[in-house]
């Protein structure tokens, strides 16, 4: 159901999927169900998400599947992959990317005539570069040192009990007067690997832009997850 000339009307589950996965979670009552997605797209399947004691979006990975998935399951390693696109909650939220440009009215919560949706939240059901590790990561002290291209450095620390990787993001929003530029384009990523307790240093760089900016750092595209700074 995938490839070329593959389109799908609906991005839901196909078939009867999501009643075997009802009955597979209502058999298992308390014990955790750990679902493992198979799929070329995005697939709009929130109450699988909501249900599951994790989800492993394992795309197409080809003949040593097996290996990498039971490596992940029993935490031999840490999963490290993010995801490539914004992840729709509904089909009525696509298309749906991070690099959006303002609109007229933003959504606002105490606001009802601002851009939003009735029925699903605005935000997607993952954002780009969402992906979960068996570390906790924590982010602070985001700077920056002058010159051409910049330097961007943030400090990463791991409060969890495993070793881990993070990959962080670096976007921009850059405030052109006329022009009107994304809300955050991606400019760059770094990676960093952690034993518990550690802490490190990420550095990035970017061209100097021209005119006011802003900066944004963290580990994928949701505005509360990153932090910010002027420039």
């Amino acid at each position: 159901m995938s490839g070329e000339a593959a389109s799908r009307a609906y991005i839901d589950l196909p078939g009867r999927q999501q009643d075997l996965a009802d009955a597979v979670f209502d058999k298992a009552a308390d014990k955790p169900v750990i679902v493992v997605l198979f799929s070329g797209r995005p697939l709009a399947a929130p109450e699988l998400v909501s249900r599951a004691g994790a989800v492993l979006a394992a795309w197409f990975p080809g003949c040593e599947a097996g290996h990498a998935i039971a490596d992940v399951l029993t935490g031999k390693v840490s999963p490290g992959g993010r995801t490539p696109v914004s992840w729709p909650r509904a089909l009525g939220q696509v298309p749906i990317f991070f690099g959006e440009r303002p609109g007229g009215r933003p959504f606002n919560p105490d606001d009802r005539f601002t851009s939003h949706y009735s029925d699903v939240e605005n935000t997607p059901l993952f954002p780009f570069g969402h992906g979960l590790t068996y570390g906790d990561f924590r982010l602070s002290n985001l700077r920056v040192e002058p010159g051409d291209p910049l330097t961007v450095k943030v400090d990463v620390a791991n409060h969890g009990a495993h070793a881990a990787e993070e990959t962080l993001f670096l976007f921009l929003n850059q405030k052109k007067p006329g022009v009107t530029r994304p809300l955050l384009e991606l400019k760059g990523f770094g990676k960093i690997a952690l034993a518990p307790s550690d802490q490190g240093t990420v550095t990035l760089t970017l061209p100097a832009p021209t005119g006011r900016a802003e900066l944004f750092v963290g580990p994928n595209a949701a505005f509360p997850s990153l932090l910010s700074l002027s420039i």
